[in-house]
């Protein structure tokens, strides 16, 4: 547990540095995600660790490269990867053993009897963006920035079985996002997901939808 408390410090720490490379091309963040499956279907959250390479520069514009991976947990309502992430520092601040909680998380009774599902949700995109203003090798002077492109990437998550049992799965999938950059390191994308096969077990036309709120450092 406490490798865990470890990790996420880390983590944040990294996000507020916003680099892990000494190099203005190079821009790394981190923060939180939130996704659904067409806004019914599951409720999903991870930890967000945004990673770009501009290879082009022009002006206040960048062309680039990158990944915004996500890991986290997916349920029907929504609600597992805050409170899972929230009882892990209490959990670990206290010095209590977790495990129990952890092995039996997804034994606990639901409706009708059934065991409520908790799924692992993670994403793996590749993205292609075009970046202009605050955020970009000679943008920071502007007062905002934002970002538009796309790509695709590897999706697990998760379908409803019933009214409490969720089923895994995983996808490949086309990508379409955008976001803003705010002043104070501010990172707030908006992505979605259409797998590439179709229908994904029950769901006809299914869209991962994903919110996204990082945070980054400029050039200076």
């Amino acid at each position: 547990m406490r490798t865990l408390s470890a990790l996420l410090l880390l983590l944040f720490s990294l996000c507020a540095n916003g680099q892990l490379f000494h190099s203005p091309n190079w821009n790394t963040g981190g923060g939180l995600s939130f996704g659904t499956l067409n806004f019914q279907q599951n409720g999903a959250g991870g930890v967000a660790v945004p990673i770009r390479y501009d290879f082009l520069n022009v002006g206040k514009s960048s062309i680039s490269l990158g990944t915004n991976l996500k890991i986290g947990s997916e349920d029907a309502d929504g609600i597992s990867f805050p409170i899972i992430l929230i009882l892990t520092l209490i959990l670990d601040a206290s010095n209590a053993d977790a495990s129990n909680f952890f092995n039996t998380i997804n034994n606990n009774s639901g409706n009708k009897g059934s065991p409520y599902g908790v799924g692992l949700f993670s994403d793996f995109p590749l993205l292609l963006h075009y970046n202009f203003g605050l955020g970009t090798k000679k943008g920071d002077d502007n007062p905002f920035g934002f970002y538009v492109g796309g790509g695709m990437s590897y999706t697990i998550t998760g379908y409803p079985l019933s009214a409490t049992m969720q089923q895994s799965t995983g996808f490949f999938g086309w990508v379409a996002n955008a976001g803003i950059r705010l002043p104070g390191g501010l990172d707030l994308g908006f992505s979605v997901t259409r797998p590439l096969n179709n229908p994904i077990g029950p769901i006809n036309n299914p869209l991962l939808y994903q919110l996204t709120l990082c945070s980054f450092r400029d050039k200076h």
